[in-house]
């Protein structure tokens, strides 16, 4: 037998094991170790693998596993370069917002394969599995939860990436290089960023800002439970330019995959899975058994986001269902906080310690109880209706409260939330509605139970939308309502 064949063989015998794993749809976790040698191609080197190359790794997921999802293992460092635009925008976004986590290194994140899910404009949402490194995990930035390790080092994840790709002019490069050089802007806030450097980093410094707020007044594990989770970080120089001609970047963040998606498509999958768009699986589904339970379940735990936005002075501009995310436990976590505006730590701290101090009153007897209930209503109420410093930079017209598009004196406050969610939500449940329960009016057989569901839930998301803030429900009454509607569904 020629020398090196009998290598080719076992080579081919490993390689059909693999197939029939990938065949089997098993998960698969293999590394292959190519044998070092002279650049050119050898003997003694496997089929269609040229050596120096490395180990290969193959997706953990329970899937088939296509030749273009191998993906080449990190490598060592690469030697320092001489500092871009680029690493002067992060260090920006870094010094203007110490919110921020730190961002990422070269080798902290390597991909696997990704697809596509969201596009438009100058933003994309990518579903990714990468390798992120045991230093990036070891900081907290892991979501919780059983890891993967890779031969290669790093463990296997499944996470969001979301790209947000601008030029950014020459002049206000300038502009940065020289708050650089001053040593100014350091913690300045994003405000004091250039306006394209800011529209490219505001809705990561935004998260990072309302995380920083919910620890400090809710406590550190309300972050993990209440709000996707960034995991990482980062600015790429795209397409360089010469003299005045500007050059494009994209910031680049990683947070946790939510398996359920958004509480749109969540929703809407509990009772027409065929609607979700993109979802090949789902269109052979059928309603959940106990969406009229989950339903209530998740609009529950939205109504409790809302009162902690309120008590933590946190205002979100577009929030809507489908900025709202839920896992695959059905726990639903905010997103895509772009626009958030917080008003003072003070004032939230002042009112946190009122209702403390009624509460050490209501102590000494049932005539004080019942005064300290109607005060600390009072005082969230009162926090409720204080307006936002900024004015509302980003929300999604069809669901904005009158307040928000007053064009004499454009505002928002924690009561806009409410009208907030319950235009998004009438939207998707007309939707579901027209398309599935009754179209043209009429309720389609079988389906009565599930359109009555659905006509009581829209009466309430109409009542949340009041045009006066003052008439829309308060978070304690719509939870006693889905409370009650949980009891009788």
């Amino acid at each position: 037998m020629p020398r090196g064949r009998g290598r080719q063989q076992n080579w081919a015998v490993k390689a059909a094991a693999l197939r029939r794993q990938n065949d089997a749809r098993e998960p698969v976790l293999g590394a292959i170790n190519v044998p070092t040698g002279p650049t050119k191609r050898g003997r003694n080197t496997p089929p269609d693998v040229l050596p120096g190359m490395g180990a290969y790794l193959l997706s953990p997921t329970r899937r088939k596993v296509a030749a273009g999802s191998l993906a080449k293992a990190p490598l060592p460092p690469a030697a320092p370069q001489p500092k871009n635009h680029a690493d002067l925008l992060r260090d920006s976004i870094a010094s203007f917002a110490p919110t921020m986590p730190a961002p990422l290194a070269a080798n902290d994140v390597r991909w696997v394969y990704g697809v596509s899910k969201y596009k438009c404009a100058f933003r994309e949402v990518q579903y990714a599995a990468v390798i992120m490194s045991d230093s990036l995990l070891a900081t907290g930035a892991g979501a919780r939860g059983p890891q993967l390790q890779s031969n290669a080092g790093g463990h296997f994840k499944h996470v969001a990436c979301k790209t947000v790709t601008l030029m950014i002019p020459p002049d206000q490069l300038q502009a940065l290089q020289q708050h650089r050089r001053s040593g100014s802007g350091g913690g300045a806030g994003l405000a004091a960023l250039p306006l394209h450097v800011r529209v490219m980093a505001r809705e990561a410094v935004c998260c990072s800002l309302v995380a920083a707020r919910f620890q400090a007044v809710h406590g550190p594990e309300s972050v993990g439970l209440c709000i996707s989770k960034m995991l990482g970080w980062s600015v790429e120089q795209v397409e360089g330019g010469a003299g005045r001609v500007a050059s494009s970047y994209r910031m680049v963040t990683y947070s946790e995959w939510l398996e359920n998606g958004s509480l749109r498509d969540y929703l809407v999958k509990l009772f027409a899975p065929d609607m979700v768009p993109g979802d090949n699986q789902a269109a052979t589904q059928q309603p959940d058994s106990k969406r009229y339970t989950k339903t209530i379940e998740a609009l529950l735990q939205v109504v409790h986001l809302l009162q902690l936005l309120s008590r933590a002075g946190v205002v979100l501009g577009d929030l809507k269902l489908e900025n709202l995310l839920v896992d695959a436990r059905g726990r639903v976590k905010l997103t895509d906080l772009d626009g958030a505006s917080l008003l003072p730590l003070a004032d939230v701290q002042a009112a946190a310690a009122q209702v403390r101090a009624m509460a050490q009153q209501a102590t000494v007897g049932p005539a004080a109880a019942g005064s300290y209930c109607m005060g600390q209503s009072a005082v969230w109420r009162a926090l409720d209706w204080q307006r936002a410093p900024d004015a509302p930079s980003m929300m999604t017209p069809g669901f904005a409260p009158p307040e928000m598009t007053d064009a004499a004196d454009p505002h928002m406050t924690a009561l806009s939330h409410v009208y907030l969610v319950g235009a998004s939500l009438e939207y998707v449940l007309t939707q579901l509605q027209d398309s599935k329960l009754a179209p043209g009016g009429r309720v389609t057989p079988g389906k009565e139970r599930d359109a009555a569901f659905v006509a009581e839930l829209l009466a309430l998301a109409g009542r949340m939308q009041a045009d006066a803030p003052v008439r829309r429900p308060t978070t304690r009454t719509l939870r006693q309502e889905l409370e009650g509607m949980k009891a009788r569904w």
